[in-house]
């Protein structure tokens, strides 16, 4: 005697079902499992964001403080930290906003982009002034580097722009990130 498969064979255009309890497992609750464990991946992503910028915070000052006397050079380790922080709680701020909405707003992300490009275009400078005398090739290097996060950042930023003047969705307009600047 055959066994009949409680399966039917998959239509035209439909992908074949996965056997056993993974397919049973995916195709229950109309994919509320997978959800569920999309969601668990987005909180621990958000919970290890966090951890990450609270202990880059934590290290940025007592690195600051523990170092009275080299001043130029704690003070642009310490706003490099800082800013790298900012980045990070910008980052959980926006991921946990696309979690509470079901979607994903570009701006923010063109933000944080803007935001590291500034991080690297500052700490290039300071790491070219501080550095005292320099030769032609770490100029030339220094130079580049430069010339591509500010390009970097032109971009982001006409991106911003023409995000704002192509009509974007009217939601995305009031829900953006407090820390995003208003174009």
């Amino acid at each position: 005697m055959a066994t009949e498969s409680s399966e039917s064979p998959p239509r035209p255009g439909q992908a074949a079902a996965l056997p056993g309890r993974l397919g049973q497992w995916l195709r229950s609750s109309s994919g509320d499992h997978l959800d569920l464990s999309v969601r668990i991946v987005q909180v621990l992503v958000c919970v290890a964001l966090f951890v990450v910028a609270l202990v880059i915070l934590v290290r940025t000052l007592i690195i600051f403080l523990g170092e009275p006397g080299g001043y130029p050079e704690s003070i642009v380790a310490a706003l490099d930290g800082l800013l790298v922080v900012v980045i990070l709680v910008d980052l959980l701020h926006t991921l946990v906003t696309s979690i509470r909405r079901a979607l994903i707003p570009v701006r923010p992300f063109l933000v944080i982009g803007v935001l590291a490009g500034v991080r690297d275009i500052l700490s290039a400078s300071a790491r070219i002034t501080l550095s005292g005398p320099v030769s032609s090739t770490t100029f030339t290097h220094a130079a580049i580097e430069l010339a591509v996060s500010v390009g970097a950042v032109l971009a982001l930023v006409g991106a911003l722009v023409l995000l704002r003047f192509a009509g974007s969705h009217p939601e995305e307009d009031e829900h953006d990130t407090p820390m995003s600047p208003q174009l």
